[in-house]
């Protein structure tokens, strides 16, 4: 089997692999500490004590997604997702500024780990490899589709070091169909990374 426990994390990860990826997880690791590590990186919504959780079988928000996906580009420090950075006066005065909440989540060479696997689904042979055809040309570019059960919902999370970048595609109804991830929300994704870094004005460094 391709997804045997010799396999590396990597590789099921690129190829978005069932099989023994699940199996492996769950004969090796705890659900509790697992849930813990969620709340840790952001994960607000109450996840149960199944095996099925350790593999992403819960409904979560865009929103807690992005916030655990900071995790792995920021050292292994969490950061909420802040909407408003500050307000201003007529005038152009600064009223108030707003900062992220942060907190220590995993360790460095951990996030780092995570980092190089979340680049393979991107490179050559991986299931989201055609975001080359969007030319966005960033040297460090990381991330991953999913798909909930019967393709209700479909989503792309990526991130570079300099921007994390989320998509999410669905329905409030949950009897109709998004489609794949990688097939529905990776090409938003893709447009909108080659327009920010690609707009001079924007200054963002493709190396």
């Amino acid at each position: 089997s391709p997804c045997d426990s010799l396999t590396p994390l990597k590789y099921w990860i690129s190829k978005s692999f069932g099989g023994g990826k699940p199996y492996y997880i769950y004969i090796n690791f705890v659900v509790d500490s697992v849930i813990e590590l969620s709340k840790r990186m952001g994960i607000t919504t109450t996840l149960q004590n199944y095996p099925s959780t350790m593999i992403g079988s819960s409904d979560l928000s865009l929103y807690e997604i992005m916030t655990a996906y900071s995790t792995f580009p920021n050292a292994g420090t969490s950061i909420q997702p802040q909407f408003i950075t500050n307000i201003t006066d007529n005038n152009g005065k600064n009223i108030h500024e707003f900062t992220s909440k942060k907190s220590k989540a995993i360790s460095d060479n951990s996030a780092y780990i995570m980092c190089q696997i979340l680049k393979g689904p991107l490179e050559q042979g991986g299931t989201t490899d055609s975001i080359k055809e969007y030319g966005i040309g960033v040297k460090e570019l990381a991330g991953k589709p999913g798909t909930t059960n019967g393709n209700t919902d479909a989503w792309f999370v990526g991130f570079t070091p300099q921007l994390i970048v989320g998509v999410w595609c669905g329905y409030d109804d949950p009897i109709l169909k998004a489609g794949q991830g990688n097939h529905i929300a990776l090409p938003a994704f893709g447009k909108f990374m080659q327009l920010v870094y690609n707009d001079t004005l924007l200054k963002l460094n493709k190396n």
